[in-house]
């Protein structure tokens, strides 16, 4: 009877053990003096238009990126119009940019952004998952007040 009990509870403990989990998180990315001298396009845009690179010429440079099969459909180029440039660009400039949207792509097209962009490929720039390539303008205050800084 005790040999029974202990093997139910050496069953029980058994399963009831705490498994690994895993999370698709990125750490937050930082931005600081480096960001800008890196980066080879920093400019404050209007996104225009999204498209998915598998019906775009960029499809094979997504590729060459490492992104295939399922990666490359949650790539898709956003099109955004340069509104204040500080560097790689000129105000009134289109602007494409490569975005993996594996989380979805977050920024709806009319949005105010600002782009910072250390990786071109081919006539577009990279923005990796985990990246600080866009972000909104409302909340980029600090990293705004960075770039101007820099740049006076």
């Amino acid at each position: 009877m005790l040999k029974r009990l202990f093997t139910c509870l050496a069953v029980i403990f058994t399963l009831t053990l705490p498994s690994s989990a895993w999370a698709l998180s990125c750490a937050a990315p930082i931005f600081d003096k480096s960001s800008i001298e890196n980066a080879k396009v920093i400019f404050q845009g209007r996104l225009i238009s999204k498209e998915n690179v598998n019906k775009s010429p960029l499809k094979a440079l997504a590729e060459k990126l490492g992104f295939k099969g399922g990666d490359v459909n949650n790539m898709k180029i956003f099109t955004l119009s340069v509104e204040k440039a500080w560097k790689g660009t000129k105000k009134g400039d289109e602007i494409k940019i490569l975005r993996n949207t594996y989380w979805g792509d977050g920024v709806p097209v009319d949005t105010d952004v600002l782009v910072v962009a250390s990786e071109a490929v081919g006539d577009a720039y990279n923005a990796p998952l985990c990246s600080n390539v866009i972000m909104y303008s409302a909340h980029a205050q600090k990293e705004l007040k960075l770039i101007t800084g820099y740049f006076q």
